[in-house]
């Protein structure tokens, strides 16, 4: 471990613990009154949410489709409850990190994002239409199709599960990393309503709230949601006089939970999503020459010498960008669901009808400077999807317990794809002005369509024999079957006319397009059936105590490469990914309860592993690869110590090893050298991209009673603090490790401060949320013109935060 790692963890647990500790000099018992579930992941203890009284109460968590206290499932997951969550600040997948070490979640857009478990998932913030994450997404029992659906703010939660390793066996779509398992807060019939109220700087607001009751005596409830929230900019573009990284999300939910008879529960939901954004890289520096010394021909000082123009910054932090042309991010999602749940013989028959549909409307200025060279280059995105699940659990016996089901789930994605190129891509593009040159790219305009489309089929079962009362094995099959089909077809829109130039010149000219947006069409499909299966042995040890040892086999459906293919791509096919996985797991509730420790190590390796590399060769598109081998192993540890009364400290570890097995065939960093002199690196041996290695988080939360009431009789008032601290090694955001695009370690710290009720039904705080205002990055990557660009991450935000609870 380097001295800079321990020195940086020890940081950012410091700022946790003092900000904590100097908060509040001393806790009091805690409300003996109804109680919220704690969570076993993120630890936010306050008192008036969790009830703790010494102690750390048990969760239940839906990991295996059926309610358990988490303690007793052999599987590493994280939980999240909605206090946690208020806690934090924390509405989308991206801030959740903060809270599970084995999460990563980075994003350029929510098309382009990377959502990753352990290492695995998916590795670049590079999208291709026909390649879907190994990090399944879930909420309220429906699966995701797309991870932009993902990308929306997380509304009216009532608890968030991370489950760790393949899940196929009961997920199974395309869960060979592990799931995100989302639940909402269900109607009641008990009237209750609850609002928030949040504003801060750079112009962030958000409202949001729900309101719950009864509809029809106890026979029907229904439950209403929205939130709005809006942040400005903070990276000013200096050629539009905007600022832009800013956001605006609108979302509203609604539901209506019915039990007409006392052996079924129908819950209908229905909900729609919009989200405004806008968003640029900046420039970080170039690099003119490679690292054997050859200069980097026709560099990005080149080019904009051509035009007299100066690149406006050579540092991230300048947080500044120049391009003239919007950089879009919209996108719109709705859906409705259908869950029945019935009891019969002894079981619950479940079914989940869905049908859900995302429109994505981007615009990108990919010369990323003011002039116009490229003036569209954008993939717009209508994507519909209709799943339904059937499944059974019941008993054999008192010692077998099973689930059984059978799956259905149909996707199409309709894909638009544009590239124009302006009046400067000549000579942006080559080293002087050229009548030919003017000819081929001025004004060249070409239109894709696509369309992959997937159906799957799948039966699954998993059964758990209690050998002893202590002893239980559990086994599990689900076997699946894809039917995967699509065209591309990509045609001229505009172009120059070239009638009056030579048949010599007018292939010139051909060729120049071709090498810039190929005009050319095909079809692509694929069929494969997969089995993935589970064994697990656990052994409570004592009540408080459980061991166990899980090896599981998943795989990931192959995919389609419906794009603008580079030339040297023959087969639009990629193979699917196969998943072995090897897990000894140790919970533990110790000290009467007052301190949960959970250990897991693992080691997981996969066969032909699916990432997107983006082609060095013409005509310069993404593409999906199959990796010969990769491995991810390495260890989870979590703490969670309730030392006194309204007292609660947390600690998460992750160490994880991922790494190119094999991978002679592998992407160039762009610093190495020419294309034609290094077509391929071998990264075998390489780390994965988007992996830190080392990953701890930290939290710590403390109450105190005031011994008063606030105005109008409300209370009795206590005070409380919630620090929490993650810190993560360093990491590469590109498929071939160049070094440029290298994100360093960093620390974040946030806190929040407040006074509530101690039933929480009025709640003020304060936070700030980068609270030393570390400079960070997102992402970096190093371009074939030597221009390295970034993108920052949130400098320190703060605020104000107002709850009410009826």
């Amino acid at each position: 471990m380097s001295i800079q790692y321990r020195r940086a963890a020890a940081r950012g647990l410091l700022n946790a613990a003092l900000l904590a500790g100097t908060a509040l000099a001393s806790p009091v018992l805690a409300d003996d009154g109804d109680k919220p579930r704690s969570g076993e992941g993120q630890v936010v203890l306050a008192s008036a949410d969790l009830g703790y009284q010494g102690s750390v109460e048990s969760v239940l968590v839906t990991a295996r489709h059926v309610q358990e206290d988490v303690q007793h499932v052999p599987v590493a997951v994280d939980v999240l409850n909605s206090v946690q969550i208020e806690k934090t600040g924390q509405f989308t997948i991206n801030q959740l990190q903060i809270s599970v070490p084995s999460l990563y979640a980075a994003t350029s857009n929510a098309r382009n994002a990377a959502v990753n478990i352990r290492g695995l998932g998916s590795n670049t913030t590079i999208a291709n239409d026909g390649l879907e994450n190994g990090v399944g997404f879930y909420i309220d029992g429906v699966y995701y199709g797309r991870v932009g659906l993902s990308q929306f703010d997380l509304l009216d939660l009532e608890q968030v599960e991370v489950l760790h390793g393949p899940q196929g066996t009961l997920f199974g779509k395309n869960t060979t990393a592990g799931a995100l398992n989302i639940t909402t807060r269900k109607p009641t019939t008990t009237p209750e309503a609850q609002f928030v109220l949040q504003g801060g700087d750079f112009g962030f607001y958000q409202g949001a709230g729900s309101v719950s009751g009864g509809l029809l005596d106890d026979k029907l409830a229904g439950r209403l949601s929205f939130g709005y929230t809006s942040r400005g900019g903070y990276v000013k573009n200096i050629t539009l006089h905007t600022n832009v990284r800013d956001y605006v999300n609108s979302s509203v939910r609604g539901q209506l939970l019915g039990n007409f008879t006392e052996n079924l529960e129908l819950r209908f939901i229905a909900d729609f999503q919009r989200q405004v954004a806008h968003t640029a890289s900046t420039d970080d520096g170039v690099v003119t020459t490679y690292d054997n010394g050859a200069p980097v021909a026709d560099n990005i000082i080149t080019k904009a010498a051509r035009f007299g123009y100066t690149l406006p910054t050579n540092s991230v932090w300048s947080r500044i960008t120049d391009v003239n042309s919007p950089v879009q991010a919209n996108m719109e999602q709705w859906g409705v669901s259908l869950q029945a749940d019935w009891k019969i013989a002894g079981g619950t028959l479940t079914s989940i009808t869905a049908y859900r549909a995302w429109n994505w409307y981007p615009l990108n200025d990919s010369d990323g400077t003011p002039l116009s060279a490229i003036t569209l280059s954008h993939i717009v995105d209508h994507q519909q999807q209709f799943s339904q699940e059937l499944r059974y659990a019941g008993e054999v016996s008192n010692d077998i317990d099973y689930q059984a089901g059978l799956y259905y789930f149909w996707q199409i994605v309709d894909g638009y794809t544009q590239f124009k190129y302006g009046k400067d891509a000549p000579l942006f593009y080559f080293p002087a002005v050229n009548p030919i040159y003017t000819a081929a790219l001025s004004g060249y305009h070409t239109g894709a369509v696509s369309n992959p489309q997937t159906r799957s089929y799948a039966a699954f079962g998993q059964a758990n024999w209690h050998i002893t009362p202590e002893l239980t094995l559990t086994g599990g099959l689900r076997y699946t079957y894809e039917d995967k089909n699509g065209i591309y077809d990509n045609r001229v829109l505009e172009a120059a006319d070239i009638s009056g130039f030579t048949p010599a010149q007018q292939a010139t000219i051909l060729a120049v397009r071709a090498n810039f947006s190929r005009v050319w069409g095909y079809s692509s499909s694929l069929h494969n059936g997969n089995l993935s299966s589970l064994v697990t042995l656990a052994y409570q040890i004592d009540p408080d105590v459980l061991t166990y040892a899980t090896w599981s086999q998943g795989e990931k459906s192959g995919g389609l490469n419906l794009a603008n293919l580079p030339t040297t791509l023959t087969d639009p096919r990629v193979k699917p990914e196969k998943v072995d996985n090897y897990e000894l797991g140790l919970k533990s509730k110790l000290f009467d309860g007052s301190l949960v420790a959970n250990l897991a190590a693992y080691w997981t390796e996969v066969g032909d592993y699916q990432t997107l590399v983006y082609s060095l060769q013409p005509p310069y598109q993404s593409a999906i690869n199959n990796i010969p081998r990769v491995r991810s192993r390495g260890f989870e540890t979590s703490f969670l110590w309730a030392p006194l009364d309204k007292v609660g400290i947390g600690l998460g570890t992750a160490y994880t090893d991922a790494t190119y097995l094999s991978y002679q065939t592998g992407p160039t960093p762009a610093e190495r050298g020419p294309l034609a002199t290094f077509p391929f690196t071998d990264l075998s041996g390489k780390p994965l991209a988007s992996v830190s290695k080392w990953v701890i988080t930290a939290t710590i939360d403390a109450a105190q009673s005031l011994g008063l009431n606030g105005p109008s009789g409300i209370g009795p008032l206590e005070a409380y603090v919630h620090a929490d601290t993650r810190y993560q090694s360093s990491l590469y955001t590109n498929a071939s490790d160049s070094r440029y695009s290298r994100v360093p370690a960093y620390d974040l710290t946030n806190l929040r401060i407040g006074l509530r009720t101690e039933d929480s039904g009025w709640d003020l705080s304060l936070f700030s949320n980068n609270l030393l205002n570390q400079r960070y990055y997102l992402s970096r990557s190093l371009a074939t013109t030597g221009l390295i660009t970034g993108l920052a991450g949130d400098p320190r935000n703060s605020g104000i935060t107002l709850r009410i609870k009826y």
